[in-house]
């Protein structure tokens, strides 16, 4: 039996490999590859405890720490809070921003398919099912 390194990431190294993920489109196993993971779980584990949402994996500028501090710092002064708020804006603000062009992308990758290949990908609005 081989001897065996267990391999340990930091938050930014998770999050960097999540950013990869959610940019390239490319499947789970993919990117197992491309980083030398120990399988699929591991980065399934990463997905479900750093979803989207909560922690902005889209966001480069954004450090883990950062993030992680926000969320705990519960007993900020009140022009901290007020700072703490503005920043947590902003930052919602360019991920809304992401995602609007994310989903431009996505609607002209699936008109292009559609004229190439002449199917309607869409399904028609209304219809039941």
């Amino acid at each position: 039996m081989k001897d065996q390194k267990i391999r340990r990431y930091t938050e930014n190294e998770k999050l960097s490999i999540l950013r990869d993920y959610y940019r390239s489109g490319e499947s789970k196993n993919f990117i197992v590859k491309k980083y030398s993971l120990c399988g699929s779980s591991l980065l399934n584990r990463w997905l479900s405890r750093y979803p989207i949402e909560e922690y902005s994996v889209y966001l480069e500028n954004l450090h883990s720490d950062q993030i992680m501090t926000e969320k705990l710092s519960d007993d900020l002064s009140s022009t901290d809070s007020k700072e703490a708020l503005e920043q947590r804006i902003k930052a919602l603000e360019k991920a809304l921003a992401y995602s609007e062009l994310e989903t431009r992308a996505l609607n002209v990758l699936i008109d292009v398919a559609e004229k190439e290949v002449g199917i309607r990908i869409r399904k028609k609005s209304g219809t039941k099912q």
